[in-house]
């Protein structure tokens, strides 16, 4: 088969996942007498656990009622959350500071570090080989993602590009692979699978990764009021979630079928070897640490400073370490 009609498949592929995920009703589980919980979620590898959890009904088994909704990235969980149509979800570190800043967002424990699954990817074929040679090209990304972010602030001054450079073209996660292989940019910043798919089928090509260039943390987030009056059922989220964290970290090929059997209800074929890689690349430790904390804060003057929040989280309250604990039964 040529590339051409490969490209031609993960492009369709890609595009119809996107309006695969979008019509989802969403999905539930009533547990006798207990409160609906509202979780959010992306397919991303960076949410391998969330996955987990959720596919593997860990939330139900935990006795908690639970009504899913799939959503296509950290920024429209944030977005849905904020409305108040969502009550958990994750979502890396720059929605979840501009949700804890102008909402009542709440951190309870990290979903991953995904710098290491995140790429900047060229076609196959294209003659950029370095990311200094995007000056004066095209690269699509997420507007207002924490991806985003870093590359404008880190990963491309790294290689000498200031902003104006080089164009920033506003595409959602679904669209990326698709843009780059309609040659509507040169360039995207692409996540595991669609990244490894790409490089599976020859129609792109690693630049770098961004595991140099930033911690890039995803957090599970939580309303603040939903919190305030339902912190049992949080606790028991954070219990379930905890048991797919073990799923994730002691049986591999049971964590591969899982993620590759949600994929495959959105249409995608990805090779159980593509899936494998990318999950031995991402990075699970759920602590709330110190050093995330202090990541947050930078974040949070990053933003205020470029006049995206007004004024800082109150991290004593919009981070709570403490449920993560209550869960492994250590208070």
């Amino acid at each position: 088969m040529n590339r051409s009609t490969l490209s031609r498949r993960l492009f369709l592929s890609c595009a119809g996942a996107a309006v695969i995920g979008a019509a989802w009703p969403p999905k539930s589980s009533f547990a006798q007498g207990a409160k609906e919980v509202r979780i959010a979620y992306g397919s991303t590898v960076a949410w391998a656990v969330d996955v987990i959890a959720i596919e593997e009904k860990l939330y139900e088994k935990a006795g908690l009622r639970v009504r899913v909704r799939p959503l296509e990235s950290g920024k429209a969980i944030r977005d849905a959350m904020v409305a108040g149509a969502v009550d958990i979800g994750p979502m890396a570190a720059t929605p979840f500071v501009i949700g804890a800043a102008k909402s009542d967002l709440v951190g309870v424990v990290v979903t991953s570090y995904f710098g290491s699954i995140n790429l900047v990817q060229v076609r196959y074929d294209s003659p950029i080989q370095n990311v200094k040679d995007l000056r004066g090209k095209k690269v699509g990304t997420q507007v207002g993602s924490l991806t985003h972010s870093v590359l404008v602030e880190k990963l491309a001054p790294a290689y000498g590009l200031k902003p104006g450079n080089y164009e920033i073209i506003n595409i959602g996660n679904n669209g990326l692979v698709p843009a780059l292989v309609a040659g509507t940019v040169d360039a995207v910043t692409s996540l595991e699978p669609y990244a490894g798919m790409a490089e599976h089928e020859k129609i792109a090509r690693t630049l770098t990764d961004f595991a140099p260039f930033d911690l890039m943390p995803t957090l599970l987030v939580v309303r603040g009021s939903y919190l305030d009056q339902n912190e049992a059922e949080v606790v028991g989220v954070l219990k379930a979630w905890l048991a797919a964290e073990k799923v994730f970290h002691t049986d591999r090929a049971r964590t591969v079928a899982i993620v590759r059997r949600k994929y495959e209800t959105q249409g995608y074929a990805i090779p159980p070897t593509v899936l494998a890689r990318a999950l031995e690349r991402l990075r699970v430790q759920p602590d709330i640490t110190g050093e995330l904390r202090v990541y947050l804060s930078e974040q949070a003057e990053t933003l205020r400073r470029a006049g995206t929040i007004s004024q800082l989280p109150d991290w004593n309250r919009s981070l709570r370490p403490d449920l993560l604990r209550k869960a492994r039964g250590q208070l």
